[in-house]
């Protein structure tokens, strides 16, 4: 009796032991993907990319990415940070030949992307990833990396992602402020001043104003982002523009203060004080031309198209304070 206890003991012992080892197994994806490239993030200085016989390099200058081909442009750190991040998540879900002898055959031939990467140690290290032909169901493409003969499949965004033409890689965010930096604004004859927490109009207006909705304003002047970036050899005569806006601008830095007692004896209570660090002014200049907004600013040379929606964000907000003689976009 004891002995047919204990041999049912260890069937189910057993038995528990099979069903752990399956289910471990049936949660491993059926389709694993695995990595192509890995590195440090913070060790890559330079990439460089060709597609369809269009070559960029951007390389980090000054902690800050630059483009310095085919032309020196600013570069939205953002998108150009994105492409290293994307090189950092390459993965494939197959090896479709090894040790191929002929990467023509998968249309492997002129697109490249390469990665620089330099350590504490000052140690160079490149990474090149040859894209090619769309798999056959469109999903993805093949591609090769380094000096290896083997063909993988990757998913198509893994490609897709690192084909950044000039005008997504260009900085748009061209006049440079902040909003709560922003203290005085001014168009035609109006000037908004700000005044502690609140603003102030420079004009007696019978008008009832809302003057704590020239925050509105104020960011609507400093989160606005260009969508695209009109050739360089384009002229923009500020002299014919729609509508002009000066801002002022007053950056701050945070300050400690010690705070001294009657007897003016310094104590551990310390004060935070916003010190003005930089004053400086910016001049933007719009200008319609059909259903396209023009942009430009006085401290940078190139013109920039904006969103349409600007024009009525900044117009909609001017006409809610006073009545100018700026139009509505139609």
């Amino acid at each position: 009796m004891k002995k047919n206890i204990y041999l049912l003991i260890v069937v189910l012992i057993l038995a528990s032991i099979a069903f752990y080892t399956y289910k471990k197994k049936d949660k491993k994806p059926k389709n694993s993907v695995k990595k192509l490239i890995s590195f440090a993030e913070k060790d890559a200085y330079k990439w460089e990319i060709n597609f369809n016989n269009t070559k960029i390099i951007c390389e980090k200058i000054s902690n800050k990415w630059v483009i310095v081909y085919p032309k020196r442009y600013v570069a939205s750190q953002n998108e150009a940070l994105a492409n290293v991040k994307n090189f950092n998540t390459l993965e494939y879900k197959k090896v479709i030949e090894y040790n191929t002898n002929n990467k023509k055959r998968w249309g492997i031939v002129n697109n490249y992307y390469k990665l620089f990467l330099k350590d504490d140690d000052d140690k160079l290290k490149t990474y090149t990833l040859m894209s090619g032909k769309k798999s056959f169901d469109g999903s993805g493409y093949y591609v090769s990396v380094n000096n290896s003969t083997n063909i993988y499949l990757v998913e198509k965004w893994v490609v897709l992602a690192l084909q950044k033409d000039l005008n997504k890689l260009r900085d748009k965010d061209f006049l440079k402020v902040e909003p709560e930096d922003i203290v005085r604004i001014k168009f035609n004859d109006n000037v908004f001043t700000k005044q502690g927490l609140g603003w102030t109009y420079n004009k007696i207006s019978s008008k009832k104003l809302d003057l704590k909705k020239v925050d509105t304003l104020a960011q609507n002047i400093a989160y606005m982002v260009a969508k695209n970036i009109m050739p360089d050899n384009f002229k923009f005569d500020v002299s014919k523009a729609d509508l002009k806006l000066k801002i002022y601008v007053e950056k701050k830095k945070k300050i400690r203060l010690s705070s001294k007692n009657i007897n003016k004896k310094e104590i551990n209570k310390k004060i935070i004080k916003n010190k003005v660090i930089r004053k400086y002014s910016r001049i933007l200049y719009l200008k319609r031309m059909g259903k396209i907004l023009l942009g430009k600013s006085d401290n940078n040379k190139y013109t920039y198209v904006l969103f349409s929606t600007f024009w009525d964000d900044v117009v909609k907000n001017v006409n809610f304070y006073v009545k100018t003689n700026i139009g509505k976009v139609k």
